[in-house]
């Protein structure tokens, strides 16, 4: 059972290995009540997503993994939706390692864990909002609960413009497609979303590749956006020949790339005798997007910046 806004990748990769699947519910808490009325109405064996024993001792193999591969090890991230990765993930290396740092990521608009640890008890929340829709729970497991206040030496918070930045860089400099409840683990880091040494072994674990190409498309433009590199803006020209063409040679001349213009003479937020333009450019930074708007405004343009 998965909600109705799951990943088309996602549901058609899981029917793919001969699974039924259910969609049900806006998100993971309504799904998984759903899952709990079909155990009880038609006898299935409703399996925990996160909060189980044997499901937190499979995840921790990664542990296993990350000392086997890199025993010097200083700190290792983990995402954190239910629990059971970081749960059996930090079980493993505290186990194995005691004095390595197992720190938690959870998606800003996804935040349970960071209170229930602060309250001493899970909260619950009334909504959440994120694009990691596979670590998008209201609340974390009883089981996984008690496992993180105990193994896990901290948690922390990042935006969803910073798993934007990390899926984009993923995706650029080492041509890894993760979802965004995979990238939250670097987006902390990238974020200093926690204290390290310039020294400090850290793994970043990057978990899940479930995203549609639409998705895909929209993270990756906010990606470039807080990076500076796609800026869209807004100006108002005199409607008469040479008027865009003046305005395109700047453009040219700061050496950003046009990807889309449009041009509208009817605009009824402008005189009859203007026109409102709207430009999609591609810069290479936040230095170039700031002297590119210095050299529009220097030849008297009133630019509106839009992203």
């Amino acid at each position: 059972v998965m909600p109705e806004n799951a990943p088309i990748s996602k549901v058609k990769a899981t029917r793919s290995y001969g699974a039924e699947v259910v969609l049900h519910g806006a998100n993971y808490d309504a799904a998984a009540e759903h899952a709990r009325e079909l155990e009880r109405e038609e006898g299935r064996y409703y399996l925990p997503a996160f909060d189980d024993w044997q499901v937190m001792a499979g995840q921790g193999t990664i542990g296993l993994e990350i000392l086997e591969d890199l025993p010097s090890v200083d700190t290792v991230v983990v995402p954190i939706g239910g629990g059971g990765l970081i749960s059996g993930i930090a079980t493993a290396i505290k186990g194995k390692k005691p004095d390595t740092r197992v720190i938690g990521v959870q998606a800003e608009g996804a935040s349970s864990a960071a209170p229930s640890l602060q309250q001493g008890e899970r909260v619950v929340l009334d909504s959440v909002d994120t694009i990691a829709d596979g670590i998008a729970t209201r609340t974390i497991g009883e089981k996984t609960f008690d496992v993180i206040r105990e193994r896990v030496d901290e948690v922390v918070t990042v935006s969803d413009a910073d798993i934007a930045v990390a899926v984009m860089l993923l995706l650029e400099r080492s041509k890894t497609l993760v979802e965004g409840a995979g990238a939250v683990s670097l987006a902390a880091l990238l974020a200093d979303e926690f204290d390290y040494g310039a020294d400090e072994t850290i793994v970043p674990t990057l978990c899940g590749g479930n995203i549609d190409i639409n998705t895909l498309t929209t993270v990756l433009i906010r990606g470039m956006i807080e990076t500076g590199r796609y800026l869209r803006i807004r100006t108002v020209l005199p409607d008469q020949p040479g008027a865009l063409d003046a305005l395109v040679s700047i453009i040219s001349e700061q050496e950003a790339n046009i990807y889309a213009i449009q041009h509208d003479r009817t605009s009824r937020d402008v005189s009859m005798d203007a026109a409102e333009v709207e430009i999609d450019l591609e810069t290479r930074g936040h230095d170039h997007v700031d002297r590119l708007l210095d050299a529009l405004e220097s030849a008297g343009y009133e630019i509106e910046v839009l992203t």
